[in-house]
């Protein structure tokens, strides 16, 4: 073996095409030229010629074609056979380093290698040099997750090697050589059973991956040969049965021919069966999933191609699907896809039904687990799979009766697959349904209050029983049946569940099945059966009045998904794809006609029949948007339209429900802006009549609730709050159904209706004035009277923004009334409200902040009636939004994101109001308010507990947003507001009288530390900037010493930034800082100034680190400048051997007698000697003393505790705020040490170095002037700042790392063929081998699938 990049020395073989002859070229030479564009500014790259490319190709080794010559494989596979024709110890060498140099190893095989060596001595060496040299990194992240080569171009290098060993077979087979010679299927199995057996990753997948193809291979020459033996014996036959001597030769040979073919197929089957058994039954439990993967993906494709081999009684013995289907418990959902797939394409095949039965009837309840995996793309396969079963009748489908639950599953891509099968067994439950609901009406039960339903026949057409089925699953979503435990009775559940009260689905989830079933179910486009199922009671009589809401809201969705519109939140209103546009369109239109036709006639009288129902009236007015208004004029019905907006109208007023109001709103709305002009006045005169009622009902009900009795009202109050909304007097539903109303109307309502109707603005005024002065309303009623208010000043603003000019009585108007709206919500704010009532204030005043900014509306003719808010309106805003984020919120160890998120609701929501105010500094003071928010950055308890920083996650994300958009904008002012955030989270730590240890610090102090840790990482890497924080140190120190040392600890939170100062700057800093002191004379005798002094220490410590850097640097020249001399000389030595010859190019490193037999022990023990074998030898370790263990022992504990309780600065005693006080300079000594020793270069070269723990220093360690006032209790000291500038080492040392590799890959480079991969380290795997599980695979649990 020879390692380097020589080899054989062969003549090139020339793939160019015919040159022309001396006439064409003349002629070519003779044509005119072409105009050329004019050339870019960058030069382009001349295009190389495809005869240019083919010579190229001719003169590159396998792996050069396999890389950068795609398209000459097939040419390159027929040279090789002719190679081996002429020599086959060469051509099987040339094969096999191919072989090895995919797997990433730079060697040449010789002859004598191939012809004497030995296997495993051969993988040895080369787990050797790939631990030592590395590997060039041919498949990216396919293995090993590799950065060398691109995912693209590691799929395309991927494609190509199976092509040109799949090449390499068939010619070899076309040629009749190489394959029954007993000599290169015996050397190139023997090199990967026993690449198989490596410890190095990349070679156990190569070896998987092209043993899977080779299989691949010889079962298609296999299928080959069986074709031949077939055709053979059908001549055999036939000339049987003639006679003479011509008829006999011609039997022999076609029984020579048979036996051929016979002896062939036997031979490429042990071969094999020899890997299988080698390799594959092996791998299936390699640690990699992407090896895993790649033998379950290479036994699946096997069976699919030739099944007649693989699914027989015999096969069965050796059982190849076993694999498969364990595959399936697989714990990476890769290795489980790749195991559906096998699946899925195997039974695909109708004809291999019959053999699959058995296998099918063992693995059936794996099988019907994979609905629920955890995994999206595995549970969608997994449905698939199921699909095709009960299809093909290999599974009945009452088997998954329970599988209409996905159907509300989060993901789409899952409900869109289980949809199928949901289908096909509606109509069985919708017979069930009917067939109930027939005995029950037989046997005297009613159900429901309406009495046209009852004792109907039962329905035979098939979209009834779609109909009944689907109302039954929708039932079955929204009323899941209780579990029934073991023992329990069956009678006494049957009664419970039949007194429960049926509730409706949720919208959302409607929606979802809509949209799911839509393609599946045509019932659904079956608008006059749905209008008549709700019109005749049928749906009540089976399912009651929840019954009738999700038939309602089925209607509707399924509408909505006919006509293209926006079903789902975030979907899009139509599919993007250009094919098959215009058919889509005018199949959406014909839908939207067919169904006005239908509700033109059905609609009204339903809406009639069903307004007393709030939920069902909303769902019936939302179907008149999505209808053909044009219809209306064509068909001369503009009088029913009118009777249609009239009792759209009626139901407005009618109910006093927020979705009722939406709806009947927008529905007006829609036809009074899109609908012809005849509907058009019908809508807007329908309209303008719900306004006026609306003005006129809430100046009554707002009068009345002013001179209602203080005490009456109280009680009201009182009992409908306790009530939760039960109990509610006619004033309160007055005026709360009048502001729910008006909030629709002033929200959707084309030009803001009511908005510029004084009796509104009186009528609001009057409201949220007795609210601020105390007067008990609830808060149903006050916060949709802010919202009202505040709507209604926004018309107004944006009336005078329409406008060339403002009157000047509209802007003192409007300023006026913008005045008394924000004073009266600063009284709620500052009052005894509600809190509920308070936190709907503070969200009013920020929105009135942001809409009134003058600096929003400068230069507008609007600008004159926007004002800057009073500081005392904005601490006020800020406070309640300070007490809605520190407010408490119970959580549970099984909540996920989304629960979170749903909790943090509020919090995050207040966040995000004052994060709006100082991005876009629509407020003066959003400099101050931007830095309150930075304060609340890490949460109250993030810095306690780890899991409360997941907790605390929805609000992080608001300020980590609103701090990139803000130094976006304002970089300058960002270094100041995060000073202001560290003085206001300082400010909120309390006084400690009492000392407590490092190990219990308050949550204050906790929350101050991890802020300032958490700034100070902003100003880390790229991000670093040096006045920035020379800014936040200083005038950091500043405002700690203002006072003397009695804000020193505030030096601590400073320090964090101490870090990241540049060391060219800290001892300027350090003056500033000392010369802050120089008034107060800070003594080292005085224990209240221990903060500063080792403050001052940390930042001399940090001065000090520019020389120690100056001197590494110095050496590094020196070293780079022997390395590069050296590279040179090696790289003329290497161009003159190049030269020279291949030859004497690359001579091999070592000799050995290498056997390419097979190894004996082939099926069992093969990861054990590989393991073995290649564990490389170590150097003997010593035994820790003793001293060294306690101090691992330190270490260890002091890394265990949560990053939030760690300090900058090391501190014992304990003075000043939070218990703060003396402090210890172990962690300086430390370290002073360690830079001793660098720069004597004892440990200069070391690759690693262990942590040292900063421990308290002895008696005679500390000053003389401070052993006196220390405390008898020692702490163990937190070593921050020396882990801060270990992390600062360790940097430096990962950068001169990246040096020396980039060094060595320019060495490598010097050595590596036109187009080599970069080198990285090989992936080592000490236990290739996963150890086999306490069950069998086929019992392993499924891994249920998190459904929202």
């Amino acid at each position: 073996m020879v390692r380097g990049g020589g080899g054989r020395q062969r003549a090139p073989v020339s793939y160019a095409e015919p040159r022309l002859d001396d006439e064409e070229q003349d002629s070519d030479q003779e044509e005119q030229p072409k105009a050329r564009k004019v050339t870019p500014s960058k030069p382009r790259a001349r295009k190389r010629s495809a005869a240019e490319a083919a010579a190229d190709a001719g003169e590159a080794s396998l792996l050069d074609i396999v890389k950068h010559h795609g398209a000459a494989i097939s040419v390159a596979a027929k040279d090789w056979v002719d190679r081996y024709k002429a020599g086959r110890a060469a051509a099987t060498a040339e094969l096999l380093t191919f072989l090895l140099q995919s797997c990433g190893v730079d060697t040449v095989l010789t002859e004598e290698a191939v012809e004497d060596g030995e296997v495993d001595a051969l993988r040895q060496e080369l787990d050797s040099q790939a631990q030592e040299d590395g590997l060039d990194d041919h498949w990216g992240r396919l293995v090993g997750g590799g950065r060398g080569a691109s995912p693209a171009a590691a799929r395309a290098f991927r494609a190509n090697y199976l092509e040109l060993w799949d090449k390499l077979m068939r010619e070899a087979y076309a040629a009749d050589v190489a394959l029954w010679d007993q000599y290169l299927l015996d050397k190139l199995s023997a090199v990967l059973i026993s690449l198989n057996t490596s410890v190095v990753r990349e070679f156990r997948f190569v070896a998987v991956l092209t043993a899977a193809q080779l299989v691949t291979s010889w079962i298609q020459v296999q299928l080959a040969l069986g074709e031949a033996r077939d055709t053979a014996e059908r001549q055999l036959a036939a000339e049987e049965r003639k006679k003479g001597k011509a008829a006999a030769e011609r039997v022999a040979a076609f029984k020579r021919t048979m036996d051929r073919c016979h002896a062939r197929v036997q031979e490429l089957k042990s071969y094999a069966d020899s890997l299988f058994q080698g390799i594959f039954a092996h791998r299936f439990r390699d640690c990699a999933e992407e090896i895993r993967a790649t033998a379950i993906e290479g036994i699946g494709g096997w069976v699919r191609l030739h099944p007649g081999a693989f699914l027989t009684d015999q096969a069965s013995e050796i059982g190849y699907l076993k694999y498969v289907a364990w595959a399936l418990s697989d714990k990476e959902p890769r290795v489980r896809l790749a195991a559906v797939n096998a699946l899925l394409a195997l039974y695909s095949n109708a004809d291999n039904k019959a053999a699959l039965q058995d296998f099918t009837q063992r693995f059936s309840q794996r099988f019907g687990e994979l609905f629920y995996d955890v995994n999206e793309a595995v549970a969608v396969k997994g449905i698939q799979l199921n699909t095709m079963l009960v299809r093909l009748k290999e599974a009945q489908a009452s088997r998954f009766a329970q599988v209409y639950e996905l159907l509300a599953d989060e993901s789409g891509a899952v409900r869109h697959a289980v949809a199928e099968l949901v289908a096909a067994m509606l109509e069985e439950q919708g017979e069930a349904v009917i067939k109930t609901a027939a005995q029950a009406g037989g046997s005297g039960k009613k159900k429901g209050r309406r009495k046209s339903g009852e004792g109907a026949a039962p329905v035979a057409s098939t979209s009834e029983l779609q109909l009944a089925g689907l109302l039954q699953v929708m039932h079955l979503l929204a009323n899941p049946p209780p579990e029934r435990p073991a023992g329990g009775d069956a009678m006494e559940e049957d009664e419970e569940e039949e007194g429960r009260t049926a509730v409706p689905l949720e919208r959302q989830v409607v929606a979802q099945v809509v949209d799911a079933l839509f393609d599946r179910v045509p019932m659904l486009s079956d608008w006059p059966l749905l209008l008549s199922w709700a019109a005749s009671g049928r749906a009540e009589s089976h399912f009651g009045e929840a019954g009738v809401t999700n038939l309602l809201h089925l209607l509707r969705d399924a509408l909505a998904k006919a006509t293209g519109g926006p079903l789902l939140a975030g979907a899009p209103a139509g599919e993007a794809r250009r094919a098959g546009q215009r058919d889509r369109q005018q199949a959406q239109a014909t839908a939207r006609q067919d169904a006005t036709l239908a509700l033109m006639k059905d609609l009204p009288p339903l809406l009639r029949k069903l307004q007393t129902d709030p939920a069902q009236a909303a769902a019936l007015v939302g179907l008149v948007p999505e209808m053909k208004l044009e219809v209306y004029s064509l068909k001369r019905q503009e009088k029913n339209f009118a009777g249609l907006a009239a009792s759209v109208k009626d139901v407005f007023l009618k109910h006093a429900d927020a979705q009722v109001a939406k709806e009947c709103v927008a529905a007006l709305a829609a036809a009074a802006r899109s609908g012809p002009d005849s509907i058009k006045d019908a809508a807007q005169l329908a309209l303008t009549e719900c306004t006026d009622d609306v003005c006129q009902g809430l100046a009554t009900a707002a009068a009345a609730l002013e001179r209602a009795d203080k005490r009456r009202l109280a009680a009201a109050t009182a009992a409908y709050e306790r009530s939760g909304g039960e109990e509610e007097s006619q004033q309160l539903f007055d005026a709360r159904a009048a502001l729910v109303r008006l909030q629709a109307l002033l929200s959707l309502a084309p030009g803001g209706a009511a908005a510029d109707d004084e009796e509104v603005y009186e009528g609001l005024h009057r409201l949220l004035e007795s609210a601020a002065g105390g007067d008990p309303l609830p808060g149903a009623i006050v916060r949709p009277a802010l919202l009202c208010q505040l709507l209604l000043l926004m018309w107004r603003l944006r009336h005078l923004e329409a406008g060339e000019f403002a009157d000047t009585a509209s802007v003192a108007d409007l300023s006026g009334k913008r005045d008394a709206f924000m004073a009266q919500l600063h009284s709620m704010l500052s009052g005894p409200s509600a809190q509920d009532i308070k936190d709907e204030a503070a969200s009013a005043l920020g929105d009135a902040f942001l809409v009134f900014s003058r600096s929003k509306a400068e230069g507008s003719p609007a600008a004159a009636a926007c004002a800057d808010p009073s500081d005392d309106q904005v601490h006020a805003f800020w406070e309640q939004c300070k007490a809605v984020l520190r407010r408490e919120v119970e959580f549970y160890e099984d909540d996920d994101a989304a629960v979170i998120a749903a909790k943090m609701a509020a919090q995050r929501g207040a966040a995000t109001k004052a994060a709006q105010l100082a991005v876009f500094q629509a407020v003066p003071q959003h400099a101050w308010l931007a830095a309150q928010l930075v304060s609340q950055w890490v949460g109250p308890e993030g810095a306690v507990d780890d899991v409360a920083v997941r907790h605390w996650a929805p609000v992080g994300d608001v300020v980590k947003e609103a701090c990139r958009l803000i130094k976006k904008t304002s970089p300058a002012a960002m270094p100041s507001i995060y000073l202001d955030a560290l003085k206001a989270a300082y400010a909120r730590i309390e006084p400690a009288g009492a000392d407590y240890d490092d190990k219990d610090l308050p949550a204050d102090v906790q929350e101050f530390f991890s802020l300032s840790d958490r700034i100070a990482k902003t100003y880390a890497g790229f991000n670093s900037s040096a006045a920035a924080l020379e800014y936040i140190v200083v005038e950091g120190a500043k405002h700690a010493l203002r006072n003397g040392p009695a804000d020193t600890p505030f030096l601590e939170g400073i320090a964090f930034f101490v870090r990241s100062l540049p060391a060219g700057r800290a001892t300027a800093v350090q003056a500033a800082v000392e010369a802050s002191a120089a008034p107060h004379e800070p003594s080292q005798l005085d224990d209240d100034w221990n903060t500063y002094h080792l403050f001052v220490e940390a930042m001399r410590r940090r001065a000090a680190k520019t020389k120690v850097k100056s001197a590494l640097k110095k050496k590094e020249g020196a070293a780079a400048a022997v390395e590069a001399a050296m590279d040179e000389e090696h790289a003329e030595e290497a161009g003159a051997a190049g030269a020279a010859g291949t030859a004497q190019r690359a001579a091999p490193r070592r000799r050995r007698g290498i056997s390419f037999a097979a190894p004996e022990e082939a099926a069992e023990g093969l990861e054990e000697d590989g393991e073995a074998a290649a564990e490389p030898e170590r150097e003997p370790i010593e035994e820790p003393e003793e001293e060294e263990e306690e101090e691992a022992a330190a270490y260890q504990r002091a890394s265990e505790q949560p990053s939030g309780r760690r300090r900058a600065l090391p501190r014992g005693g304990s003075q000043g705020r939070g218990g703060r006080g003396q402090l210890a300079l172990a962690a300086v000594e430390q370290e002073e040490a360690e830079e001793e020793e660098d720069e004597q270069g004892q440990q200069w070269e070391e690759e690693e170095e262990e942590e040292e723990v900063a421990v308290m220093p002895t008696e005679e360690q500390l000053p003389t002037g401070r052993r006196g006032g220390r405390p008898p209790r020692q702490r163990r000291l937190q070593p921050m700042f020396a882990a801060a500038e270990d992390e600062e080492e360790e940097e430096q040392g990962e950068e001169e790392e990246e040096e020396d590799e980039d060094a060595d890959l320019e060495q490598v480079e010097l050595h590596t063929r036109r187009g080599g991969s970069q080198r990285r380290a090989a992936a080592v795997d000490a236990a290739p081998t996963l150890p086999a599980a306490t069950q069998e695979e086929e019992e392993r649990p499924a891994r249920r699938r998190r459904r929202g």
